[in-house]
């Protein structure tokens, strides 16, 4: 299996953050500069588009990527 992102994992840390800062998603998407349907779609197990996907690790904090890769990365 070739690597992929785990968007379950991103989901995961996403929701994770919202829920320690007390936030809504809606104010994750305006922080990150990404449309709340960004948001609904990683909810429901789809990838985001490269630059959402790049807003919403620099939104994370994240630096180290491997986390988020599924299939043998790492």
């Amino acid at each position: 299996m070739s690597p992929c992102l785990d968007v379950e994992a991103l989901y995961q840390a996403l929701d994770r953050k919202r829920r320690q800062a007390r936030l809504r998603w809606r104010d994750i998407a305006k922080e990150a500069g990404v449309s709340p349907s960004t948001l609904t779609r990683v909810g429901h197990g789809r990838r985001p588009d490269a630059d959402g996907l790049i807003r919403l690790l620099v939104w994370l904090g994240e630096t180290d990527v491997r986390a988020f890769i599924a299939g043998g990365a790492g």
